[in-house]
């Protein structure tokens, strides 16, 4: 479709589905500017009653001309015969993606609830009724203006009626009562929805819910709706009155014309009150004035009991210390198609590295900033939107937040930044750095920031910041391939990201940060290329340069030493460490209840991992199988089936996920389905045969048993030792056959086994010992 020419429009791109057309933009070549074509689509051409009301929904809006409603230029046919119209094209976003992206305020609420029932009391003078008044059919522009389109459901006075007897069209949640009963409807269910739309700018919700259309519909014609004053505790009475009035369910004690809501709207905005105030209906009114009132009431005597006690004290709640602000640095979005992802994550993984090294305030994990992006919006990775940084911002519990974009302008690079105020959404400062490469760019927005967060925490005159490429790289080359290597562990593809992490550290060979990443890609829980040689080779290599590492990465990269090293209880500190300076630590909460769990401090396991999840409930690597069996161990016997059930459903192929469940099953006393589990076990991973019969016979008691089978496995030779990841997987018989053997009280072949084991993959018998210290 991307090219292809309908009359003398050219389509540039697909702008989404909606209603009964898809939207694309184009660009009119008689007139050349862009425009928005609204294709009916191919499986509905052959729909004369489809087509019929495609053609209405067009000459009805093209007969109106208001600026709270869409311009149409002109209706016409393709070549093929689809029908299409040729509208305006407004920048900006759909009412919906403005309600998702956080709470509208008050007057913002208002602005748009009034200009939406101007567009409506003009095509209510013209005899249309729109019929499908929701958040999706209104545009805002990029300077706030309201703009009416799909009148796909309009209905002509006097012309024929365009639906089918049964059908509901429109969206559930924004029908009148009216509508939702099948009736025929007039110009009062555009303002029953209307009224819908108003409560929902205002509460985050609309009015009417259900799990699904029958229960929606059913609050529609039948419940109240929970009063928007109970929702938002402090609104304006006047501003209830005018959305109960215009959620009446009787038609006829609604508002009589979009133009008296309009009014009312208007004299909101305006900040005054008429003699008679907002004119609410005779149903109900009364029940919300006196609601209302002792609202007031109640109000008054809070105010006054708070003025009471500051002058009994004489001062004001005192204001956050350094110690509790934080600030949530949002990833910068690119705004021009010559910004690729690349160059994106490298300017969010600078800025974050640098502020992280200098601000005078704790600066949230980058981590914890894009989890709450996900819980929020449904990505960690999808495009931000403007007003979003300040949803995510507040949810994650910053002070402030720095948010901006970076784009190409006439071949100049151009990085715009604004620091906001959570609380209060104000803009504190902003700027705009230009051309240079993008460490330096960093280097001189940083140098603002942190001047200005010293003065805002009451520090005075900050530190002079490190420049970046002191705790990454000199290098643009080798940093780039350093950021397309990360990204492609973590699409699981650990032979590409290791040659890109090589060729970073062939650019500079002190890249300490690559040579940390390799090392995680070959050692722990995370890693994907399983090979404790080359883990230590290149942790030695990034710790001969831990003086180019920043202040959080150098924490980690010691713990990890520590790890590597078996000084379990620095390792331990070291980690707390990190968490009391950085809470909301995805990779330290991960770390702590992992080790714990091999260290056999299952109390630990479980309750780092506990408050993990709380954090980031969709991580398996923190509520993974090591989770699941501490929580076993201690005899949270459901919790750990359902933490093994998770991860099976983001890694169905894991063969250790399906153990784990199997163990799960037989702790509840389940043994058919925990055999089902263990053959999943063998299919997955044919060569653990003989381990886990040992490992089985283990769990069921039958010690003498397990010892004999865990002996024939070694002693056949089954194990391939030149094959890295069979050694890791095939090891496994030497951490249970001295479990088993240390329960026998056989302590001393317990020990000769860890030894034996510690020889062949390291050379290095010591590493077993801990092992053994840790299981015994």
């Amino acid at each position: 479709m991307i090219g292809r020419t309908i009359s003398h429009y050219e389509i540039i791109e697909k702008l989404g589905e909606g209603g009964m057309g898809v939207v694309y933009r184009a660009r009119d070549t008689k007139l050349d500017r862009e425009v928005a074509i609204k294709l009916l689509p191919p499986h509905l051409s052959a729909d004369p009653e489809a087509v019929k009301r495609f053609v209405h929904e067009a000459k009805a809006a093209s007969a109106l001309n208001h600026s709270a409603i869409g311009v149409i230029y002109e209706i016409d046919e393709t070549e093929d015969g689809q029908t299409f119209i040729a509208m305006a094209l407004y920048e900006g976003g759909t009412l919906r993606e403005r309600i998702n992206s956080g709470s509208l305020t008050t007057g913002e609420a208002v602005a748009i609830a009034s200009q939406i029932a101007s567009g409506l009391a003009r095509a209510h003078e013209k005899g249309i009724v729109h019929r499908d008044i929701k958040p999706q059919n209104i545009l805002l522009s990029r300077d706030g203006e309201a703009k009416i389109i799909d009148f796909g459901l309009a209905k002509l006075a006097g012309r024929t009626k365009l639906t089918r007897d049964g059908s509901t069209l429109g969206t559930a949640a924004y029908m009148s009562p009216e509508q939702a009963r099948g009736e025929e409807v007039d110009h009062h269910s555009d303002i029953f929805s209307l009224g819908t739309i108003l409560y929902e700018m205002l509460a985050g919700e609309p009015p009417f819910r259900g799990e699904h259309e029958a229960a929606m519909l059913y609050g529609i014609v039948h419940e109240e709706p929970e009063a928007i004053s109970e929702k938002c505790g402090d609104i304006d009475p006047q501003l209830c009155g005018v959305i109960e009035k215009a959620l009446q369910k009787d038609a006829g004690e609604r508002y009589q014309a979009a133009a008296e809501m309009k009014s009312d709207l208007k004299e909101l905005q305006a900040g005054s009150t008429s003699q008679t105030g907002i004119r609410t209906s005779s149903r109900g009114g009364g029940r919300s004035s006196r609601k209302n009132m002792w609202i007031g009431i109640a109000a008054v005597a809070v105010i006054i009991v708070v003025i009471g006690y500051l002058m009994k004290t004489g001062r004001e709640p005192a204001p956050l210390t350094a110690a509790e602000m934080s600030v949530a640095v949002v990833d910068f979005r690119g705004i021009s198609s010559s910004v690729d992802t690349v160059t994106q994550v490298m300017l969010n993984e600078l800025l974050n590295t640098a502020m992280i090294e200098s601000c005078p305030i704790r600066v949230q994990s980058p981590e914890w900033v894009r989890e709450c992006r996900r819980q929020l919006f449904g990505s960690a990775g999808s495009t931000i939107r403007e007003g979003q940084e300040l949803v995510i911002a507040r949810r994650s519990k910053a002070t402030y937040v720095l948010t901006g974009s970076i784009g190409v302008i006439d071949g100049e690079r151009i990085i715009n930044w604004r620091l906001i105020d959570v609380a209060s959404g104000d803009g504190v400062k902003a700027g705009r750095v230009r051309t240079g490469r993008l460490d330096e760019m960093v280097d001189e927005l940083v140098i603002v920031l942190v001047t200005a967060l010293a003065g805002l925490s009451g520090q005075g005159e900050p530190v002079e910041p490190v420049p970046v490429n002191r705790i990454t790289t000199e290098s643009s080359a080798a940093y780039e391939h350093y950021i397309k290597g990360r990204l492609l562990r973590n699409q699981l593809l650990p032979k590409e990201s290791l040659k890109e992490l090589q060729t970073a550290v062939g650019i500079d060979s002190s890249f300490a940060l690559a040579y940390f990443e390799m090392a995680r890609l070959f050692f722990g829980t995370s890693s994907i290329i399983p090979d404790i040689r080359e883990a230590r080779k290149y942790a030695a290599a990034a710790w001969r340069h831990e003086s180019r590492l920043g202040i959080r990465d150098r924490m980690h990269l010691k713990a990890f030493q520590y790890g590597m090293d078996y000084e379990v209880a620095k390792e331990f500190n070291e980690l707390e460490e990190i968490l009391e300076l950085w809470p909301d630590d995805r990779e330290t909460l991960q770390m702590i209840s992992n080790q714990a769990y091999w260290c056999g401090d299952n109390v630990k396991g479980v309750e780092t991992g506990r408050r993990g999840l709380k954090l980031y409930p969709e991580d398996i690597t923190i509520g993974g199988p090591t989770y699941a069996e501490s929580l076993r161990e201690l005899g949270y016997y459901e919790e750990s089936y359902r933490a093994s059930l998770e991860y099976l459903k983001k890694f169905p192929g894991e063969a250790t996920g399906w153990d784990e469940l199997a163990l799960s099953y037989l702790s509840l006393g389940y043994p058919d389905s925990a055999e089902m589990a263990f053959e999943k076990v063998l299919e997955l991973a044919p060569d653990w045969g003989e381990y886990y019969r040992g490992y089985y016979a283990y769990f069921a008691g039958d010690i003498e048993r397990s010892i004999s089978i865990f002996e024939d496995a070694l002693d056949s030779g089954e194990i391939d030792l030149s094959d890295s990841i069979r050694i890791m997987y095939s090891l496994s018989h030497f951490i249970y056959l001295p479990a088993v053997y240390y329960e026998a009280g056989r302590h001393s072949d317990a020990v000769r086994v860890m030894e034996e084991a510690g020889r062949l993959i390291s050379g290095d018998p010591s590493f077993w010992q801990f092992q053994a210290g840790c299981l015994f």
